[in-house]
């Protein structure tokens, strides 16, 4: 996601633009005209410098004409801009302030001081700076958009929504505030309206990649799976081939049915993003629906030597060795499993199973009891339960047990 304002003066080759002092402030005293010069030719030459990559030589250029500087908003503004090209952020963000200290109001202080504090991750402040900036410039799209970023990163998703939509009340082209705003309406579940943001940008930037991809998230959310599918293979063609994208299109074509073009996918993705242990999870959920467990727990197997925590391939891994007979090896990948998820239900039901097997009755029943504590309509729990009181001979409960799990 795009966080902020386009840094200002850059022309259109991204070179940065020299301001004049003149431009911006006026200093009447006849004895600093000299210096003035020197300044305004020391600036000149330190962006010279900025737009060459030499950072540290320009800010050793203004270094000596910091006390001239100091005394107009506009060298302090100018000086805030050679430290934020120079990547030091907290000189810049001293010099903005000076400049605003000196002027309010002044826009592009605001403006340029904003930018520092989100780069800087001082959300709060840069929300209130940019309240100051709507203050002067309620209309500004960009700060409008600015400002649904900055309360999207403080967790204000319904407000950062709001200011995307005012965002683009004054520019209905802002593809950025667009993108925001449909993905903020797909994590509230309103994915009609959500597609209809990525349809516009469609219309405007046609062939975008990212959006294309975003797309291809809500349609899969709709089920409407073929499309998704297209979505992602002209994301994959227009630029975006890369580990997210495969991954996508791997789960759409598992929800298809199409599991060998699923494990393409999936492997292209891991080879995108080397060490991606969500492309080898899913990989082991297509392995196992074509039939091949030891590959799908070769697959599991490596996705938790990527990730330890990953306690759904551990489960996973539980599962496939239950089935290939492996009890005891099964019964300590739950146990892993909810030392990393403590109460995980398809592990605790698994365990249950695997315990009934092993003979191991009370500790079946007491497994499934902690499922049915957390989940009192769990029915296989229930069918577990059932089963291993008919084994301990108390055919009441058991058939109550069973019962409950062929009502629900």
């Amino acid at each position: 996601m795009r966080f902020g304002l386009d840094v200002p003066h850059t022309d259109e080759h991204g070179q940065i633009r020299v301001p004049q002092l003149e431009q911006l402030d006026s200093l009447d005293q006849r004895d600093e005209l000299r210096r003035r010069a020197l300044l305004q030719a020391a600036i000149t030459e330190a962006f010279a410098l900025l737009n060459a990559g030499a950072r540290q030589e320009a800010i050793a250029q203004i270094t000596q004409y910091a006390d001239l500087a100091a005394r107009s908003n506009a060298g302090c503004y100018i000086f805030g801009l050679i430290y934020f090209n120079a990547g030091d952020l907290r000189h810049a963000l001293t010099w903005f302030d000076r400049a605003l200290a000196l002027q309010p109001g002044f826009s592009e202080a605001l403006s340029a001081r904003t930018i520092v504090l989100q780069r800087l991750s001082q959300p709060q402040d840069a929300l209130e700076s940019l309240e100051a900036i709507l203050k002067l410039r309620p209309r500004d799209a960009e700060a409008l958009f600015s400002l649904g970023a900055v309360l999207q990163s403080l967790g204000r998703m319904t407000d950062a929504l709001a200011a995307y939509e005012a965002a683009l009340q004054w520019s209905p082209a802002h593809c950025q505030a667009l993108t925001n705003r449909g993905v903020l309406l797909e994590r509230f579940g309103r994915l009609d309206e959500a597609l209809a943001c990525f349809d516009a940008i469609e219309t405007i930037r046609p062939g975008d990649s990212s959006n294309l991809f975003n797309k291809g998230s809500v349609l899969q959310k709709l089920g409407r799976l073929e499309n998704a599918l297209a979505a992602y293979e002209e994301a994959a063609r227009r630029g975006r081939p890369d580990a997210e994208t495969e991954l996508n299109r791997g789960n759409v074509l598992q929800k298809l049915g199409r599991l060998e073009e699923a494990l393409a996918s999936y492997d292209l993705s891991s080879r995108y993003r080397d060490g991606y242990p969500q492309a080898l999870y899913n990989k082991g959920i297509a392995l196992q629906g074509l039939g091949r467990p030891k590959d799908a727990l070769a697959a599991y197997d490596a996705a938790l030597a990527l990730d330890p925590s990953y306690y759904e391939a551990s489960c996973n891994r539980g599962n496939i060795l239950h089935e290939l007979g492996q009890l005891e090896n099964a019964l300590a990948a739950c146990a892993h499993t909810l030392k990393i998820r403590p109460g995980f239900l398809p592990a605790l039901t698994n365990r249950a199973n695997i315990l009934l097997q092993l003979g191991r009755a009370e500790e079946a029943i007491l497994s499934c009891n902690e499922v049915l504590r957390r989940a009192p309509e769990h029915s296989q729990s229930l069918g577990i339960r059932g089963a291993a009181l008919h084994k301990l001979g108390r055919l009441g409960e058991a058939l109550a047990s069973l019962d409950e799990a062929v009502r629900l």
